[in-house]
């Protein structure tokens, strides 16, 4: 009876260590420094309104080459084009021809280090038709 008492003894000791020492591991990683990551935040969202107010509103398709990042990778392709900065340069190019009039509203932004989350309301716009003249889209 004493030898299982004593080896319950060694197990508890031995799951309290790993508790312990995950606990002490989680602190360490649990946030780290908050300034940092709430100006990588701040960072991260102006990247996303420039994004939209100028390649968007403005139709600056230059600006996806300072905005975008060069080792880009679009996971979503379009038929036509290339998964790179480069293909979602000529989407937005070929974008604004097809709605010269595009534009859109952004109601919010809130972010978490590298994670930005926008909503946004695209107002209608009229469309170049094959043949040159416009119709309504929303």
């Amino acid at each position: 009876m004493d030898t299982y008492k004593s080896k319950q003894k060694v197990t508890m000791k031995k799951i309290i260590t790993v508790i312990a020492i995950s606990a002490a591991f989680s602190a360490c990683n649990c946030g780290g420094n908050k300034t940092m990551t709430d100006n990588r935040a701040a960072k991260n969202m102006e990247t996303q309104r420039l994004f939209y107010e100028d390649v968007y509103n403005k139709h600056n398709t230059a600006m996806i080459d300072s905005i975008v990042a060069p080792d880009y990778v679009e996971h979503c392709i379009d038929p036509g084009y290339s998964a790179d900065r480069a293909g979602l340069k000529k989407s937005f190019d070929d974008f604004i021809k097809a709605f010269p009039d595009m534009h859109c509203q952004v109601n919010f932004m809130t972010a978490d280090s590298d994670y930005v989350t926008v909503h946004l309301y695209r107002h209608q716009y009229r469309s170049r038709g094959r043949d040159g003249s416009h119709r309504q889209e929303s």
